[in-house]
């Protein structure tokens, strides 16, 4: 049976962890939680431990930390994985260590998406209840294997294409690996069920759902949760999900908002295809002349218009093209357009979105393989809100806001007058109507 997912869907600033705290305070006290950030400081807001000056939790002996003693989760004894403690040194073991303990355990997120499937049948019988501050990144593409090796390992047998679903790549174990740790690897991950080949030639890494799977609840902190791929990972392994929306409507926060409303600095993104990654990164015959412009425009912005110093701004485009676009003037207040949780800008007021977000044609295909689609408006949407939110409007404070693309901008505004507030409750509803015919139907 699939644990339920249940989804704390509030805009940014109103309160998510809190209530996250509160429900983990009011649980059974035997209920054992696995903890999930992005930041290693949300570790330490959320378990209660005290650093050391090396970044390790203070230890009273080999196995009790020091909290803070009034933390409300003070009762609960929450651990971070340490280095000091693991044989290997490594906060991976320390984690495993801590799951086999019993441990109520707080973590980031790069550390659990290398937690090996070997530990879901300990994870299920131990009952934890998973707990995510934000999504996680469930597929990604794997670039350990070039193309030229794929071809030799289909050619050679090594790699065969599953008949069931036409898209996991399966490993010939009778093979085996010749001491090559790539192959060891690969093997690992193909018997894992975590490689999938779409159209012949991009490798797909696979969050393994059978991890996910093993967890007696999975709680999940975020906003326009429908908008993720995530979302559409968990409805095509038929996990149900209960949606849980509180706080503001953005509605609320329209009048902090002021939407540069410029024909000359948005004529390059009027396309609804401008701005896109090919356009400004791998299109030779745009991306140079794409970039020049931004790199006038956002200095119109930020300068001419804003008068702003270095701690004022904060802007976004995709990496390769940011040198190209900031020529050092501005590379200090860039930040990666899929950063979330950190609140190491929430005193800038001007912000740039320089990008027009579209999910990779292979996530889309994926998705499409499996009949689960994915909405293209609602995932930019969604990380673009994100971004701006890093802001001082997660503060209550205005800011300036400059999107040239034509078609972010029109999500953004349809956002603000609250078009997609009950469009998430209708997705996730449906998602649970489909899930009980479903069940139904096998039952009967």
């Amino acid at each position: 049976m699939n644990p339920k997912a249940k989804i704390y869907d509030a805009l940014c600033g109103q309160g998510k962890t809190i209530k996250l705290i509160d429900d983990i305070k009011n649980s059974d006290i035997n209920t054992k939680f696995l903890y999930i950030t992005p930041l290693l400081s949300e570790c330490v807001r959320i378990s209660g431990t005290v650093l050391d000056n090396k970044g390790n939790p203070i230890l009273i002996n080999d196995s009790d930390y020091y909290y803070e003693p009034s933390h409300p989760l003070r009762d609960r004894y929450f651990r971070m994985p340490i280095t000091t403690r693991a044989k290997d040194g490594t906060k991976m073991n320390d984690l495993k260590h801590l799951i086999k303990a019993g441990c109520n355990i707080v973590s980031t997120h790069s550390l659990f998406k290398s937690l090996s499937i070997e530990m879901a049948d300990l994870l299920k019988d131990k009952g934890y209840v998973l707990i995510l501050d934000e999504v996680l990144t469930v597929y990604e593409t794997y670039n350990e294997l070039s193309p030229k090796g794929l071809e030799t390992c289909l050619d050679n047998g090594w790699l065969s294409i599953n008949p069931i679903d036409n898209i996991t790549l399966n490993w010939n174990n009778e093979l085996g690996y010749d001491g090559v740790h790539c192959f060891e690897e690969l093997g690992n991950l193909c018997n894992n069920g975590q490689l999938l080949l779409i159209d012949g030639n991009v490798v797909i890494w696979e969050f393994p759902i059978v991890l996910l799977a093993s967890f007696k609840e999975l709680w999940i902190a975020t906003y326009m949760f429908v908008g993720s791929q995530m979302y559409s990972y968990l409805k095509s392994y038929g996990i149900p999900m209960e949606l849980i929306k509180f706080g503001i409507k953005p509605s609320e926060v329209k009048h902090l908002i002021n939407i540069i409303d410029s024909d000359k600095l948005n004529l390059v993104g009027n396309d609804n295809y401008a701005l896109s990654y090919s356009s400004l990164v791998t299109d030779k015959n745009r991306k140079y002349k794409n970039q020049e412009i931004l790199g006038k425009n956002l200095f119109n912005f930020m300068i001419n218009l804003n008068k702003t110093k270095t701690s004022d701004r904060l802007w976004t485009v995709f990496k390769p093209a940011s040198g190209g676009i900031s020529k050092n003037r501005f590379s200090k207040s860039w930040l990666a357009c899929s950063a979330k949780a950190t609140n190491n800008y929430s005193k800038t007021w001007t912000v740039a979105y320089l990008i027009n977000v579209f999910i990779q044609p292979h996530i889309v295909k994926l998705f499409a393989k499996r009949s689960c689609n994915i909405d293209q408006d609602l995932y930019a949407l969604s990380e673009m809100i994100q971004f701006i939110f890093r802001s001082r409007i997660r503060e209550g404070e205005s800011i300036e806001l400059y999107i040239p693309s034509s078609r972010m901008r029109n999500l953004f505004i349809r956002w603000l007058n609250n078009e997609f507030e009950y469009l998430e409750i209708e997705n996730c509803i449906q998602n649970m109507m489909n899930l009980e015919n479903y069940l139904y139907n096998i039952s009967v």
